[in-house]
This record gives C-alpha cells, sequence and structure tokens, in this order.
C-alpha cells in the first residue's frame, strides 16, 4: 500500500492535476477598429495543477484560438464596431480549468 501511495505522489508531481480555478480580473486594455488586447491574472499557486500554459479563444467566424504562456494576448483581423466574448482557462498537461470570460467591443472606424 505504502509503494501505491508513493507511485500516486510522484505521478501528481510530475504530470499535475488539472487547474481547478478559472483566470481573474479579465481586463481589456487595447480597444482597436480591428484588434483588442485581453490581460488576466495569474491562476493562484494552489489552483494551477503543475506546469501550465493558457488557453484562450475569441468568437469570430471561424473562432480565433491560441496558447500562451503569459497572462496578456492581443488578438488582430477582427472587424470594426463588433462585440466579441474572449474566453480564457488555465491548462496543464492533465487537462483544462474552468474559464474565464469577459465581453469586449471594436472601436468604429473614425472614432
Amino acid at each position: 500500500m505504502k509503494h501505491v501511495f508513493c507511485l500516486l505522489l510522484i505521478l501528481l508531481i510530475q504530470y499535475g492535476t488539472a487547474p481547478s480555478e478559472a483566470p481573474g480580473n479579465i481586463q481589456e486594455t487595447l480597444q482597436g477598429t480591428k484588434n483588442l488586447r485581453f490581460v488576466w491574472d495569474e491562476v493562484t499557486c494552489g489552483s494551477r495543477g503543475g506546469k501550465h500554459t493558457y488557453k484562450y479563444s475569441i468568437d469570430t467566424t471561424p473562432p480565433t484560438t491560441g496558447t500562451t504562456e503569459t497572462t496578456s494576448v492581443e488578438i488582430d483581423n477582427l472587424l470594426p464596431c463588433t462585440t466579441y466574448e474572449f474566453k480564457v482557462q488555465a491548462s496543464t498537461s492533465a487537462g483544462d480549468g474552468p474559464e474565464g470570460s469577459i465581453k469586449a467591443s471594436t472601436r468604429n472606424i473614425g472614432m
């Protein structure tokens, strides 16, 4: 039984778990006619689940998706005067955590 516990502990340390918390304080920090920039707070230490990256998406057609190791992203080639929903979640090799989201709009041309 002791060996099984040790093996499970080694696997958890090596591979981690899926994050248990969504990134917080998501904000739009740049609003252009064709681009938006978003920032968010790092997932708290106890909720990360190990080495992690962030997966993000924005509801363009087709959806724009990506992965980053930082807590910010700028998305280009958007339509002017359009509202989008941006989603971000922490991800480890063990799985994805819950999503956080925000709605943001690009500016109208000439503004």
